[in-house]
């Protein structure tokens, strides 16, 4: 989702007729909020901000990405120097945590099945007790004074 986002803040801030030499850079924040601000701060500035915002989904209304029209770093960076540098390393990290919380999740989905099937035999168990008890009392397992 960030890097779809990415590359369509990136194709709306560009006229299309980029320089040799000129390339694009992912910085990030945290929140929606921050983000926000972020855009609000540049806007403020007389930087040109293209924002994306979500369309569909369970995002949808929501601000995801911010394309700054290609220019000098100079002029740029001094904005946007407080920003840290998304990194494929930062995908890849946040790839495997995903991928350790679905393992997880599977692990305990198993874990969720096996102890519900350890209760039912318990029940099980309970009731053939029940029914061996009334029995050694003449009586009849009756399901409705249980």
């Amino acid at each position: 989702m960030a890097c779809a986002q990415l590359i369509h803040a990136a194709g709306e801030s560009s006229d299309g007729k980029l320089k040799p030499g000129t390339y694009a850079v992912a910085l990030g924040v945290e929140t929606e909020k921050e983000l926000c601000a972020l855009a609000d701060e540049l806007d403020a500035k007389g930087v040109p901000v293209h924002r994306v915002e979500e369309s569909t989904g369970k995002y949808a209304g929501q601000l995801m990405a911010l394309g700054i029209e290609p220019g000098p770093k100079s002029i740029r960076g001094k904005h946007l120097s407080n920003l840290s540098l998304l990194r494929m390393t930062d995908f890849e990290e946040y790839r495997d945590s995903l991928q350790r919380e679905l393992s997880d999740r599977k692990v305990l989905r198993k874990e969720i099945t096996r102890l519900k099937g350890r209760i039912q035999e318990l029940e099980n168990s309970w009731w053939q007790r029940c029914k061996k008890k009334l029995n050694i009392w003449g009586q009849t397992p009756d399901t409705r004074s249980i």
